[in-house]
């Protein structure tokens, strides 16, 4: 049986290739172009990056179908084996030179994310994780397990949310959980890494206008530490199909919160976006 170590080396050879060259590129000028469909920014370290990880998983797995932000792709289809690439996911980020983006690779095996590598470049922090066999965070030579949370007090939980989308919905919902503390940041991948690092409990996305790219990594990583990612209904996302966009909301918590959550979120239909009345 493949254990998926060799993918996940390959994996994070590209990623840290790829947001080292980015952080090279950030600490000079660079050009921010728009793309014509969102007007979301674009740079070279999104399109070189794109290069590179495509080009070294075409390489290693070339039976494999890759889905990367930046390229001209085929839809997903139903490959047995489907890899998603966000080369800079926090480009608004990468432009503040904040440090608040990072490169994500993803593997999803028959429609599940299985394998998963959130990079934050600038602090050359690693995060990686394989559902079933764990998940570690890289910090300059020290490499430490990761775990969720365990923990349903109120008082205790934190929320990470959106620096550059935020939703007044989510400030609502967390007070109806009676969760107080939150904080903002960029990068889905990098809240998604903090729930699997132990630093944030919960992440609410309502806005239904995310890709697989922004996904497949992170929910992998935050299952393989322990916790869980799922749509309104609590289903896991399935990667795959007609179109590379994720279908309405996705929410990722620890596996203590996920039932209060799924509990709040049957009272309050209206925040799906699927349904087309959200506030």
């Amino acid at each position: 049986m493949n254990d998926l170590q060799k993918e996940l080396s390959i994996a994070i050879d590209l990623a840290v290739e790829a947001g080292r060259l980015a952080t090279r590129i950030g600490e000079g000028q660079f050009q921010v172009t728009h793309k014509s469909a969102d007007a979301s920014p674009v740079t070279e370290a999104d399109r070189r990056g794109n290069e590179i990880i495509v080009a070294g998983l075409e390489r290693a797995f070339p039976d494999d179908r890759i889905v990367a932000e930046e390229s001209m792709n085929p839809e997903p289809g139903e490959h047995p084996r489907l890899w998603f690439v966000d080369p800079v996911d926090g480009t608004k980020d990468f432009v503040l030179r904040n440090g608040e983006w990072s490169v994500m690779i993803g593997l999803a095996i028959e429609g599940e994310a299985r394998l998963g590598v959130v990079y934050q470049a600038q602090t050359d922090r690693l995060y990686h994780g394989i559902v079933g066999s764990g998940a570690w965070l890289r910090a300059g030579s020290e490499e430490t397990p990761l775990r969720v949370r365990n923990t349903t007090d109120p008082a205790l939980l934190t929320v990470a949310e959106s620096r550059n989308h935020p939703d007044p919905r989510i400030a609502a919902l967390c007070g109806e959980l009676g969760i107080r503390q939150s904080y903002s940041h960029g990068s889905v991948g990098l809240k998604l890494a903090h729930i699997a690092e132990g630093r944030a409990d919960a992440y609410f996305n309502f806005s239904g206008r995310c890709s697989m790219w922004d996904t497949c990594g992170p929910d992998a990583l935050i299952r393989a530490a322990g916790g869980d990612l799922f749509d309104f209904q609590g289903r896991r996302l399935h990667y795959g199909g007609a179109s590379s966009g994720v279908k309405g909301a996705f929410i990722a918590t620890t596996a203590a919160l996920r039932p209060h959550v799924l509990e709040r979120l049957a009272a309050r239909p209206d925040l799906d976006p699927l349904r087309g009345n959200a506030r």
